[in-house]
């Protein structure tokens, strides 16, 4: 895993992952909290409705990829997409709503 740091540096992190339907036939079975109750799902629902609502998908251009190599693998990033990800979640509007050049 690596990481950056700093106020605008990229990072990754690596969580187990959690199988909801089990979690949920669990509570069904034994009783208890769900890990994720539904109360506490709003925010992810409005989001899901929003991206099967959305346009389809477009290619970003070449002009606006950076391949990087680290060793044996090669990364794709995209040009300013770090500020862009971070004015669409303060906006909550897409990037082509928010006139991203790589997005129209």
């Amino acid at each position: 895993m690596q990481q950056w740091h700093g106020d605008d540096a990229p990072f990754t992190t690596h969580h187990e992952r959690t199988h909801l339907l089990t979690d949920l036939l669990r509570v069904r079975r034994d009783g208890g909290e769900l890990l994720a109750p539904l109360e506490h799902t709003g925010a992810f629902t409005r989001m899901l409705v929003a991206v099967v609502d959305a346009d389809e998908p477009r290619v970003i251009g070449d002009a606006w990829i950076t391949r990087l190599a680290d060793g044996a693998e090669t990364h794709r990033v995209v040009s300013g997409v770090e500020s862009a990800l971070r004015a669409a979640v303060r906006s909550e509007r897409t990037f082509r709503e928010l006139g991203v050049d790589w997005a129209q």
